[in-house]
C-alpha cells in the first residue's frame, strides 16, 4: 500500500491526476437515510462527502466519524464525534472541520476510483458462505467484530458501503475480491485522512 500511495502522491505532483468527482448510485432508502447520522446532518451542504466509521457493540455509546467533503472545488476533513448520555439519547456532536489542499482530496478520489471501489457490491463484501467439495456449505461468523462502514452523499444521492471483519472474512474466504478491494480503500482513506 505505501507503494501505491507513492505513485498517487507523485503523480499529484504533477497534475496527472483526475478533478471530477466520481459518479454515485444511490443504494439506500428512505428509512436508511433517516437513520443515518452523516445524512441527517450534512445533506445538502457539500457537493461531495465520504464519511467512515468503525461500528462495534464494545464502543456503540461513541459516535466517531471520520470526513472528507468538497464544496465549491474546496476541500475538507472534518471530524464528527458524540456520545451516548444516560438516558440512551446522544449528546450533541463535536464537529471539526478543517481546510485541506484539494491535491490530497483529488488523491483520495482519484485512489478510490483506482480500486472500483464507487462499485463495490454491498452483499458480495458481506458474503460468508463456502461451498465445499461434497456440495455441503459452510457459513463463517464472527461474534461482537467491527463494521467498517463509509457513507457517500452527493447531488446524486446517497450511498452505504459498509464491511462486517473484511480482514477475517478475505482470509477464510479469498475468493471473494471485493474485500480486498474495500480493505484498501479503507487503509487508504484512513491514511490521508487522519
Amino acid at each position: 500500500m505505501k507503494i501505491h500511495l507513492l505513485i498517487f502522491f507523485v503523480a499529484s505532483s504533477f497534475g496527472v491526476l483526475g478533478q471530477n468527482l466520481p459518479h454515485i448510485e444511490a443504494n439506500t432508502n428512505a428509512e436508511e437515510r433517516s437513520n443515518s447520522v452523516i445524512y441527517k446532518a450534512f445533506h445538502d451542504q457539500y457537493d461531495f462527502l465520504i464519511s467512515y466509521s468503525e461500528e462495534s457493540y464494545w464502543w456503540s455509546n461513541k459516535l466517531d466519524y471520520k470526513i472528507l467533503a468538497t464544496k465549491d472545488e474546496t476541500w475538507y476533513c472534518l471530524r464528527y464525534t458524540s456520545k451516548q448520555k444516560k438516558d440512551k439519547s446522544f449528546s450533541k456532536p463535536f464537529i471539526t472541520k478543517q481546510k485541506i489542499r484539494k491535491k490530497k482530496g483529488d488523491l483520495l478520489l482519484d485512489e478510490l476510483s483506482r480500486l472500483g471501489f464507487w462499485t463495490l457490491n454491498q452483499d458480495s463484501l458481506n458474503y460468508a458462505t463456502k461451498d465445499n467439495d461434497g456440495g455441503r456449505s459452510m457459513t463463517y461468523t464472527v461474534s461482537d467484530g467491527v463494521n467498517y462502514k463509509f457513507e457517500i452523499l452527493t447531488k446524486e444521492g446517497f450511498k452505504l458501503i459498509s464491511a462486517y471483519e473484511p480482514d477475517y472474512f478475505l482470509i477464510e474466504l479469498p475468493e471473494y475480491k471485493q474485500r480486498q478491494k474495500f480493505i484498501e480503500a479503507r487503509n487508504v482513506f484512513k491514511a490521508l485522512c487522519k
